[in-house]
């Protein structure tokens, strides 16, 4: 008997131990904060890892930062395009497009930039890609002409005399429908 009334005093004194203890500890948020990494607007869930072989950056005028930044973490592709969703738009970058996939693709805008997220599901981990790329206004770049001469220039006309070979010409294919092998 004395045995029993031992236990109850010491079980009754670490619960009364506990009670407080129990009061005073806060709840663990829901997910860790996010960090910020080359870019000082962009968050990055806690999970996904730097990688540096994957990342080129360049500065523009006014010292606009602006090129490819990849991570590497073990998450779900479902799961992080939807905390880079929320993130995102809680930095002040407004979504424009998404595709959501193996293979998931977000597209942010600011004023003066775009930036695009293509979080893409590997066979260990889970691989984010990140561009921004400022905006453009009418004239700031033009394309030179191509290089490449025209379709018609680049691909030799094989000489019908070859039965049984199709041969392009400017406006489409011509001779027979099947291509056999030359002799």
């Amino acid at each position: 008997m004395r045995n029993h009334s031992a236990f109850r005093l010491l079980l009754c004194a670490c619960v009364l131990f506990a009670l407080p203890a129990c009061s005073i500890i806060s709840p663990e948020p829901q997910g860790p904060d996010p960090y910020y990494a080359e870019f000082s607007d962009i968050p990055i869930p806690r999970a996904m890892s730097v990688d540096n072989g994957e990342t080129s950056l360049s500065y523009g005028p006014g010292g606009m930062k602006s090129g490819v930044q990849s991570f590497t973490g073990r998450v779900e592709v479902s799961s992080l395009t939807t905390a880079m969703g929320g993130n995102m738009t809680r930095d002040g970058w407004t979504l424009r497009s998404a595709m959501r996939s193996v293979k998931s693709v977000l597209v942010f805008e600011k004023p003066d930039r775009f930036c695009t997220i293509y979080i893409l599901d590997g066979w260990m981990t889970t691989e984010m890609r990140i561009f921004v790329t400022g905006k453009l206004t009418q004239g700031d770049v033009s394309f030179p002409a191509p290089v490449a001469p025209a379709l018609d220039q680049a691909m030799p006309v094989i000489s019908e005399e070859k039965a049984g070979v199709e041969s392009y010409k400017p406006g489409g294919f011509s001779g027979q429908s099947g291509v056999q092998p030359l002799n």
